[in-house]
């Protein structure tokens, strides 16, 4: 009987005497030792093990020499293979005697780009320069150091042009990603200048908007930031200023999956320019009720005569509720605040658009507002609340 090898069924894979199956063996063996002595598995410059290639620089915006660039020059450079993120820095990629606020490395293009912390003399030669420190996947570096001369031109609104331009308005919104930071963007003109930028959430999640100051070329401009939906309609709003030197102006509200608006920029009618970072922060959201989503008069909720328990109130997230009341019927709202916070609230009975018929902002509670309805028809309750997890109850009377 020959001897052979068996799987673990019994199944017999090869019927061949032990003599011929070690010969094999052995040129097995010889092959791979060839295989390796001759480079297999050598797939060049592209990351892999065996890789001993060094990594070159292809192209660089600017190129070499370039003249009358934006004062706020974005450096770019492509490599010519896959390249180590981690060696790719404000250190081994950086302007001489110019700070960078930020390097990213895109690895589908094997592209690093420098963003400067803020503007460049006018009028002025810079060098950048790519170190040999930066290094390939397989842990190569450069040969030489690349060097990028260029020299800025002045600033002025031509010069500065931010790479989302033009996006002055919704239709033209630039989709951003969550959690990223987009370094300096420019607000420039003779009058109002604001911006757009659209996300996007797959689920519920609290929105923090970071408008971080970059540069201004006066002591303070007037500065706007909106959440927006899709037709212009105003989630929150702020008026502030913004300087160099002055903290980031921060916008913060709670949505629910969907697509949304960011308005942003310098809305006073003047000629001064100014530079700013963004960044769309995801936060855990905020417990909603079921109520949800009833942020404007449009999207307001029926509801019932009666006690309604356990809603929810987040920091400046309207509440809209409706309810039909024929003329002369008299409708008493009272709001009262579960947790105890002690925040500001306003509550307000209003028309279908959202306008005043009689309410009140200040921090009492319980809050209570009535109204006698002069005609029949469909009216609104308004609940807003100064404070994050809020936890409310509403009490709505009908008499007459």
């Amino acid at each position: 009987m020959t001897s052979g090898f068996w799987s673990r069924r019994g199944t017999m894979l090869w019927n061949l005497p032990v003599a011929s199956l070690l010969l094999l063996g052995l040129l097995a063996v010889g092959l791979i030792a060839l295989c390796l002595l001759a480079g297999c598995g050598d797939n060049g410059s592209d990351g892999t093990p065996g890789d001993t290639t060094p990594p070159t620089v292809l192209a660089t915006t600017p190129v070499d020499g370039a003249t009358d660039l934006s004062p706020y020059p974005l450096i770019k450079v492509w490599f010519s293979e896959a390249m180590d993120p981690a060696s790719i820095d404000t250190l081994s990629f950086h302007i001489d005697g110019v700070r960078a606020y930020l390097v990213t490395y895109d690895a589908a293009d094997h592209k690093a780009t420098l963003y400067p912390a803020g503007l460049l003399q006018p009028g002025t030669e810079y060098t950048a320069y790519v170190d040999t420190t930066v290094t390939d996947a397989s842990g190569n570096a450069m040969d030489e150091e690349v060097a990028v001369h260029f020299t800025t031109g002045p600033v002025d609104c031509d010069h500065l042009r931010d790479r989302f331009e033009p996006n002055d308005d919704i239709a033209s919104a630039t989709p951003v990603e969550l959690d990223t930071v987009y370094p300096c963007l420019t607000s420039c003109g003779a009058t109002e200048r604001l911006d757009y930028y659209s996300f996007t959430l797959a689920e519920a999640k609290q929105i923090k908007l970071w408008i971080i100051p970059a540069y201004v070329d006066t002591e303070r401009v007037s500065w706007k930031i909106n959440f927006r939906r899709e037709d212009g309609l105003t989630y929150i709003t702020q008026g502030t200023s913004v300087d160099t030197t002055g903290s980031p102006a921060i916008l913060r509200y709670n949505f629910l999956p969907g697509t949304y608006w960011i308005e942003t920029g310098k809305y006073s009618s003047d000629s001064h320019l100014a530079l700013y970072h963004l960044k769309v922060e995801t936060l855990a959201p905020i417990p909603d009720d079921d109520y949800e989503d009833n942020d404007f008069p449009d999207q307001a909720r029926p509801i019932e005569p009666g006690l309604h328990e356990g809603l929810r109130g987040t920091f400046v997230d309207a509440d809209y509720f409706s309810i039909d009341l024929t003329a002369g019927q008299t409708i008493t709202v009272t709001a009262t605040e579960v947790t105890s916070t002690g925040t500001t609230r306003r509550l307000a009975i209003t028309n279908s658009t959202g306008g005043w018929y009689t309410g009140h902002t200040d921090t009492v509670n319980p809050a209570v507002e009535s109204w006698m309805a002069t005609q029949t028809g469909t009216y609104l309750i308004l609940i807003i609340w100064w404070n994050d997890n809020v936890v409310y109850n509403l009490n709505v009377e009908v008499s007459g």
